[in-house]
């Protein structure tokens, strides 16, 4: 599998784990049945574990993907890494992050968005 279909995979797994729970099992893995069971997907379930397991001669494609992000919900291009909105920090570096971590940096976002705003409330009033 090259390079950008193992980042496409490393992102579906992400954002399964994240915002799909129900195609995990229990132990928290995304599963290969649950996958080939969402309606618009494949429904080989060797299909989604090759894929998964990152080993496929068939390579999880964009055109794959795209059929991926409409099947499961997903924002359009998620899985190429688009729909991140920030250019100068890499959306791995956010995903390693715990859930408080990202709060915190949210946080300082909101604070700085607020800022600026008032920056601009303040100078079109003059």
């Amino acid at each position: 599998m090259d390079e950008s279909a193992i980042k496409r995979v490393d992102r579906l797994v992400q954002w399964i784990k994240a915002h799909r729970k129900d195609l995990c099992t229990e132990s928290g893995e995304v599963s290969s049945s649950e996958l080939a069971r969402v309606e618009g997907l494949s429904s080989n379930p060797s299909y989604w574990s090759e894929v998964l397991r990152k080993v496929s001669a068939r390579a999880f494609a964009a055109s794959s993907a795209r059929k991926t992000e409409t099947a499961l919900g997903m924002p359009h291009l998620l899985l190429e890494g688009s729909g991140w909105p920030f250019e100068e920090v890499d959306f791995e570096r956010w995903e390693r992050l715990s859930e408080r971590q990202k709060g915190l940096v949210e946080r300082a976002v909101n604070d700085e968005l607020d800022r600026i705003e008032d920056q601009q409330r303040r100078a079109n009033s003059q």
